[in-house]
């Protein structure tokens, strides 16, 4: 079924990285209210989660 590879919106995103893996497919639909409101592949997911830990990190200068 087509609907089991797609995610959500506010899916996790170590959830939709296993499922894009998982899927073997380049991209997944991002399906919100039975709509398409996005692709995502791995790079988007990747990224993201680097920027979210970055942004839990703080700055990485330190005032002296």
């Amino acid at each position: 079924r087509q609907d089991s590879i797609a995610c959500s919106p506010g899916e996790d995103l170590h959830e939709a990285l296993n499922r894009l893996r998982g899927s073997k497919l380049p991209l997944i639909p991002v399906i919100e209210d039975g709509r398409l409101v996005g692709l995502l592949n791995s790079s988007n997911v990747i990224e993201a989660m680097m920027i979210r830990q970055a942004l839990a990190d703080g700055p990485s200068l330190r005032p002296s």
